[in-house]
């Protein structure tokens, strides 16, 4: 009995379903009742040569849409799309001004099936900002490693500037404009055009604004590279000077470029003469420019080299200078000091008993041993002031006085009890 009872549930269900669908199919396709629905459709600006007199342009990333609200059968509403709308906003007909603007929209076409509840109160919005041009520098980035044995010159420009146009917005961020040129695995010179993009300073490439021009036409020369040995020279032997132990330059060698004949017979590349005499003792760093034969560059772009100079140490000189080092680290050593001192009472109470929860305060003093050495410990008081106590429990700030000792310190109380009670007569 109970499964034929779920069997007859189950049908009824069924039916139901079936019921409804054919309900729904025949509102749908047989009524076909009126609904009112909204769609976003992009708006067309048209004789946008007004913002252009006036100096303005649309901000770009604004897309400018309406709302419609339409109304029709549901058949033909659920089959409606935004591209059957044209709807256009006319800048020629309206007041502009830098900043948001409010433009009426007319309705250009329309499905005839479909009414436009709205029509007549269409309006959308546009950002515009003033037009602005501006001068900036070309900046060509290389990227990659030529073919071994080769290095790059630097870029020339046919062009070494470039005016951007744009909404005063974007123009303002922009820094430069740069291109990137891949030189890897080149071994002979390149020639091309390359493409600019405007670039912010904060590092950004921003698309919104045109440059001109749009590329720039560069030349990159690759030449052969040459490891050579820096041949420093002096103006003395300075096995001879009375001061100098000795010099020595911080990188040995050297990478040079050029044309593979100017490079063939160079062995070494000569610093400019260091004039010992003109080295000042204690003066250990110094730095000086390498003589670099004519069509020959360095790799690396820098034409100096570095050197470090040992100086003699005179025996008496090395002893009374480990003295003093002793006597300053003597001086300058830090230690620290514990002092313990009672504490006393001003203005107690007259005619009442007082009791302290501890009677004395632990200083600890920390600074330098001349100055700790130095302190008179009987200069210091410590004291708790009872002006205002009340019978009973009191807590009470420890004053630590240093007198005339300018020293770090701390105490291991910052207050303590003070218990106030009548006197008791005898």
């Amino acid at each position: 009995m109970g499964k034929k009872s779920k069997r007859k549930n189950i049908i009824v269900k069924i039916c139901c379903i079936i019921a409804s669908f054919a309900l729904w199919l025949y509102i749908f396709n047989i009524e076909n009742p009126i609904k009112e629905q909204k769609i976003t459709v992009p708006v067309n600006i048209v004789n946008k040569e007004s913002m252009n007199e006036m100096e303005l342009a649309l901000v770009p990333k604004e897309a400018s849409t309406v709302t419609l609200i339409i109304k029709g059968n549901v058949k033909d509403i659920y089959s409606v799309k935004a591209e059957d709308f044209k709807v256009e906003a006319d800048l020629n007909s309206f007041g502009l001004k830098k900043g948001e603007n409010q433009i009426p929209v007319k309705v250009k076409k329309s499905p005839s099936n479909i009414k436009i509840v709205n029509e007549e109160n269409l309006w959308t919005k546009i950002i515009l900002d003033k037009l602005k041009s501006k001068t900036v520098p070309v900046k060509i980035k290389v990227t990659g490693t030529p073919k071994e044995g080769y290095a790059a010159l630097n870029p020339i420009l046919k062009e070494e500037t470039a005016t951007i146009y744009g909404t005063e917005t974007y123009i303002n961020k922009v820094k430069e404009v740069v291109g990137n040129c891949n030189i890897e695995g080149k071994s002979s010179e390149i020639k091309t055009n390359i493409s600019l993009q405007p670039k912010t300073y904060d590092g950004d490439i921003i698309n919104e604004i045109s440059v001109q021009p749009s590329k720039v036409y560069v030349e990159i020369h690759l030449r052969r590279i040459k490891k050579v040995p820096i041949n420093m020279k002096l103006s003395e032997d300075i096995s001879n000077n009375k001061n100098i132990e000795s010099i020595t330059p911080l990188q040995n060698e050297v990478e040079i470029s050029g044309e593979e004949g100017a490079l063939q017979n160079i062995k070494y590349i000569n610093t400019e003469t260091i004039n010992v005499n003109s080295i000042k003792i204690g003066q250990e760093n110094i730095e000086n420019n390498l003589v670099l034969p004519k069509g020959v560059i360095l790799v690396n772009g820098n034409n100096t080299v570095k050197f470090k100079v040992k100086f003699k140490v005179i025996e008496d000189k090395k002893e009374e200078e480990k003295n003093k080092d002793k006597e300053e680290n003597k001086e300058d050593k830090i230690i620290e000091k514990k002092v313990t001192k009672d504490i006393n009472i001003i203005n107690e109470p007259k005619d009442k008993e007082v009791s302290l929860s501890e009677p004395s305060v632990t200083i600890n003093m920390k600074g330098n041993k001349d100055v700790i050495d130095k302190i008179n410990v009987n200069n210091i008081n410590c004291y708790v002031d009872l002006k205002n106590v009340n019978l009973g429990e009191n807590v009470v700030k420890v004053i630590v006085d240093m007198g005339d000792n300018k020293i770090d310190y701390s105490s291991n109380l910052d207050s303590i009890k003070v218990t106030v009670k009548e006197k008791q007569e005898e």
